[in-house]
């Protein structure tokens, strides 16, 4: 019996349309962003800069989305074997999440080796570690499979070719690490902005909730620079290839180092419009909208200091992400957010 940890249903589809599995093998999944997040800290103005940990963990889907979106609420198949047949079905919340944990430890002793079927990513490495390592202490093998896209071809050649890829030796061991620290960068971001740049919101007359995040404040600096009005498509696509100062030029093409994903990108642009940032107008009577900075977006950026908007933060995170170098990131926020503080309090 082997334990596959898939982060898509495309490919666990594909893994059982290919009849390599057996009906006792099981797949459980990452559902794309993980299953677990820290909990947010409360803290007071006194505690900025906040570089400490909460030291407590909640189902990630259960904090991620808004109250009234029920998405995270919906039953789910949380494991399944080799045939498709459902073997656990709960919903991503701490209970689901607990039934799920207590199923794969009762049956670890069953399982002869765990293969990981996700992107060949950082999130699709830490995804699956956050599930390995709340697994009891075990010998099993842990074999990775490395593909490039989901067709039934390249899934059966993935599959039959992980032995060859241990954890520690696909990247996978590294990958996740990597990912843990920018866990740590956006943990801190998130505790730090919701009271920092929450304060400048509310001053700016602009909607401080959900509490803003890095890419969101980039993509204001980026509009900022625009002497005219410039459409949602053109924005996206800078935010896409975005260069920075230039001074690291050997990531301009590497995607993580975009503001914000693909996946998240449109959504930025679309937040910001609701916070009242960004003003959608009409391009000459065309069929197409341009944005702009409300009043109250000009007088956020009053309230910013100079060196807030870092051009070269998705690079700076990588780097340090990449070296798992958690003191910089520590430095970084400490400074960045206690200099902001000061500088907005004096306006």
């Amino acid at each position: 019996m082997k334990l596959i940890i898939s982060e898509k249903a495309s490919v666990a589809s594909q893994l059982i349309e290919s009849g390599l599995l057996s009906n006792q093998d099981q797949i459980t999944f990452t559902f794309s962003l993980g299953l677990w997040t820290e909990s947010k800290a409360k803290i007071d103005f006194n505690q900025i800069p906040y570089t400490d940990y909460s030291g407590e963990m909640r189902p990630l889907h259960e904090a991620f989305f808004k109250k009234g979106n029920d998405a995270w609420g919906d039953w789910k198949n949380l494991i399944i074997d080799g045939s498709g047949e459902t073997l656990l079905k709960q919903k991503l919340n701490s209970d689901g999440l607990n039934k799920l944990l207590s199923h794969l430890n009762g049956h670890l002793h069953q399982y002869t080796e765990i293969i990981i079927a996700t992107d060949n990513d950082r999130r699709g490495a830490y995804g699956a570690w956050q599930i390995i390592e709340r697994l009891k202490p075990s010998k099993l093998p842990i074999h990775v499979m490395l593909f490039s896209d989901t067709s039934l071809k390249t899934i059966k050649k993935a599959w039959l070719k992980r032995n060859e890829h241990s954890w520690e030796s696909s990247g996978y061991e590294k990958k996740a690490k990597a990912q843990k620290v920018k866990k740590s960068f956006d943990f801190w971001w998130h505790t730090n902005s919701a009271l920092v740049f929450g304060e400048c919101l509310k001053k700016s007359g602009l909607r401080g909730d959900p509490v803003l995040s890095k890419h969101e404040l980039m993509a204001i600096n980026v509009l900022s620079n625009f002497e005219h009005e410039v459409t949602a498509d053109k924005l996206i696509d800078i935010m896409q290839s975005w260069k920075g100062t230039g001074r690291y030029s050997s990531l301009i093409n590497n995607y993580e180092c975009q503001i914000g994903s693909a996946s998240s990108q449109c959504e930025i642009v679309s937040r910001l419009i609701e916070r009242g940032v960004f003003q959608l107008s009409d391009l000459n009577d065309v069929k197409m909208k341009t944005l702009s900075l409300t009043p109250e977006a000009e007088r956020f950026l009053e309230l910013m200091h100079p060196k807030t908007f870092d051009k070269d933060l998705p690079f700076r995170l990588y780097q340090w992400c990449s070296e798992e170098n958690i003191n910089a990131i520590r430095r970084y926020i400490n400074t960045l957010f206690s200099r902001q503080l000061r500088f907005q309090r004096n306006k």
